[in-house]
């Protein structure tokens, strides 16, 4: 099965920082450049334990200011 921008509702989720075309066809072609646009990026890729690791530590710190707002006690569930 293959899925295709006019199978998506765009309308469904909103993720901030990420925008895109909102006609189906016209977001299809986008979504592909910036595909491209990732797999052309010279960088070295970026191994999946760390990028793991890096969200590990950005959750952990931000449920502890999330505690520390509004005084919860314990620790975030593993």
């Amino acid at each position: 099965m293959t899925a295709n921008a006019e199978d998506f509702d765009h309308n469904a989720i909103d993720i901030p920082g990420v925008t895109g075309p909102s006609d189906p066809a016209e977001y299809d072609k986008w979504f592909r450049a910036k595909v491209q646009e990732s797999l052309d990026d010279p960088r070295p890729p970026i191994p999946h334990a760390q990028v793991m690791a890096d969200m590990d530590a950005i959750i952990e710190d931000a449920v502890a200011r999330r505690q520390a707002r509004t005084g919860e006690a314990g620790a975030a569930s593993e």
